[in-house]
């Protein structure tokens, strides 16, 4: 398998674990306007930003 294709599945698998982790400890809340009930999305923001 290429290098590239198996570092964005490692990638892809780090981002779904952080999305568990991130949706427990928000309570299943938006952090910026706390609704619930609506599907969550992770928004990468870039170091320096």
């Amino acid at each position: 398998m290429a290098k590239g294709l198996d570092k964005h599945r490692e990638r892809l698998e780090a981002v779904a674990l952080f999305g568990k982790d991130l949706t427990r400890r928000s309570g299943s809340k938006c952090e910026l306007c706390e609704t619930s009930n609506v599907k969550l999305q992770i928004y990468e923001v870039p170091p320096g930003v």
